[in-house]
């Protein structure tokens, strides 16, 4: 394990311990929390961070299809090769991370990238943990579609369950998704439209899930994409929504524990 993945989960465990045994940050005023977390969050970006030079990303996704390389870009990809929106977020069968290194720069120039490997290997990791769990990470590439723009993306029902999982778990309140609990409080222009965008691709599916975070959650359980117990304990040190949904250790509380929560002022 790198130096860098280490300091990484050292500071995770350092932030969960201090929520569970201290509780200093849940009492701070939201213009303090938000800031915080963000900074705690892009400490924990990914080891497998590249960068692709602007004018090579048209021959980049063309180098990819005819290698036959198997990774997706996870959302915001209608508009690519042509233009990107913020970084690019690729996820990498671990047999194709080769060519993605041979094809992007270290140098930080262009376009960000961040690789993550199906199987979380160290170095392309999410803070230590692989960004999903690796079996649905194999069936999102197992799945995968090639769009008319040449980049390969998620198949529509994967598209919509990687995109909730990625807003409810990983983002949490930064989403902007509404919550019943009144002491998460949701940004209220986060940076792009998820709640939107997740609302088009359910009535596209034709699924009738409500968007917010606890109604997610639940079809996301229903569905088998609930992240495991140990997962949860470990996102729950930076997504506020996890520590009240589910406690700080990731257990699933009943309604009745839940609901001293969501009536709290």
């Amino acid at each position: 394990m790198s130096m860098g993945t280490r300091a990484k989960q050292a500071l995770r465990r350092a932030a969960q311990w201090e929520r569970n045994r201290l509780g200093i940050s849940a009492i701070m005023p939201d213009c303090v929390q938000r800031p915080l977390r963000r900074m705690i969050r892009k400490r924990l970006l990914t080891e497998g961070r590249r960068f692709l030079p602007a004018d090579r990303a048209v021959d980049f996704f063309q180098t990819l299809q005819r290698n036959g390389t198997s990774y997706i870009v996870i959302r915001w990809f209608e508009s690519l090769p042509d233009c990107a929106d913020g970084d690019i977020d690729f996820l990498v069968a671990d047999d194709g991370l080769p060519d993605f290194e041979a094809l992007l720069d270290r140098t930080p120039s262009g376009i960000p990238c961040d690789i993550y490997a199906a199987s979380g290997v160290p170095g392309f990791s999410y803070g230590g943990i692989p960004y999903y769990p690796p079996e649905l990470a194999r069936r999102i590439l197992e799945r995968r579609v090639i769009l008319g723009n040449g980049v390969s993306a998620p198949c529509p029902q994967d598209h919509f369950l990687s995109l909730a999982y990625h807003c409810v778990y990983r983002m949490g309140p930064d989403s902007g998704l509404p919550t019943a609990y009144r002491r998460v409080r949701p940004v209220s222009v986060p940076r792009h439209d998820y709640r939107g965008t997740l609302a088009a691709l359910a009535a596209g599916l034709g699924l009738p899930v409500p968007i917010d975070m606890e109604s997610l959650d639940q079809f996301l359980a229903e569905e088998g994409w609930r992240p495991p117990v140990p997962v949860l304990e470990q996102l729950a040190a930076d997504n506020l929504w996890i520590h009240y949904h589910f406690g700080a250790a990731g257990r699933y509380r009943s309604t009745a524990e839940a609901h001293i929560d969501i009536g709290a002022p």
